[in-house]
């Protein structure tokens, strides 16, 4: 247990140059998003209700927790749409993530985020260099940026997380090279999930799509598992070696990433302590997805963000 929080440490608050590391089930989203907003005022973020919904799941039963999960993971894409319409020239990247919270909060639901081991905000809003953990600021967004959301969101019965990256108007060439593959990596790692394969399967088929376009693995941060905790074992790492890694349970949920960028794979954490920027100052992305692993295969938790 020591490792593991070690890891969750290292994944979370590295302060120096870091070294961490089936088909969609449910109901259709629109309909689901629309049967769990509610109307009226916007209800007030609670810093203390966050905690106490967090701290709740950790009460839950293995069954409830997957089942709440499969509830959340088509209601994650909705709300980071949300936040994806935000993002246009002139908006803040504080606006941004006020629209992600007004979003869960709507639903029910709690940023998971906002304190996780410190952290000071309610979502991660990154731009350009800035690969991930950005802290939502008053900087404004131009045409041409490429926003990277973070997001987590709890019910007390489950927590759910999704990342994904925004172009702000039209991408560059260079960005649309990111928004291109980086959803491509996920679904090859979504596809290597069964049974059947190991760790090492999933983080191959990751490292194999992302560099087959001249782009680099992030290997600094990792994908993880989710349950009674937000972030807890196994250790899903972005690259590796097929056939190797332990080999994939059924009833976990994973947290799959995929973060890539142009250049060098290295970055560095901003004087804030949280926000990790290239090294080499070139653009990166990240795409997330919840997977759950069943006895025949896996079924897609989340949903892929469409514009």
């Amino acid at each position: 247990m020591s490792h593991l929080m070690d890891w969750v440490t290292r994944l979370w608050r590295r302060r120096g140059p870091p070294g961490q590391a089936e088909e969609d089930a449910g109901e259709d989203p629109g309909s689901a998003e629309a049967a769990s907003v509610i109307a009226g005022p916007v209800p007030v973020l609670d810093p203390a209700r966050v905690q106490a919904a967090s701290a709740g799941v950790a009460q839950q039963s293995d069954a409830t927790i997957l089942a709440e999960s499969r509830r959340l993971g088509p209601l994650l894409a909705e709300i980071l749409r949300a936040g994806g319409r935000r993002a246009v020239p002139g908006a803040t990247t504080q606006e941004v993530a006020d629209a992600l919270v007004e979003a869960c909060l709507r639903r029910g639901l709690e940023p998971a985020m906002l304190g996780y081991h410190g952290f000071p905000a309610a979502a991660a809003v990154s731009v350009n260099e800035e690969i991930v953990h950005g802290i939502p600021s008053s900087r404004v967004l131009c045409a041409g940026d490429l926003v990277k959301i973070e997001l987590g969101v709890v019910s007390g019965r489950a927590f759910g997380t999704q990342s994904w990256t925004f172009a702000v108007e039209r991408p560059t060439t260079a960005d649309a090279v990111l928004l291109e593959t980086g959803p491509r990596a996920l679904r090859a790692a979504i596809a290597a999930v069964s049974p059947t394969h190991r760790l090492g399967d999933v983080g191959a088929a990751i490292q194999g799509v992302v560099e087959d376009a001249g782009l680099a693995v992030v290997r600094a941060f990792v994908g993880y598992g989710m349950g009674k905790l937000r972030i807890q074992a196994p250790q899903v790492n972005g690259f590796g070696n097929r056939g190797q890694g332990q080999r994939l349970k059924p009833g976990w949920v994973l947290n799959l990433h995929v973060i890539l960028k142009h250049g060098s794979p290295g970055v560095e954490i901003a004087d804030n302590r949280w926000t990790a920027r290239a090294e080499d100052g070139r653009r990166g992305a990240i795409f997330t997805a919840m997977v759950e692993v069943t006895s025949n295969g896996h079924v897609e938790l989340t949903r892929f963000v469409e514009p």
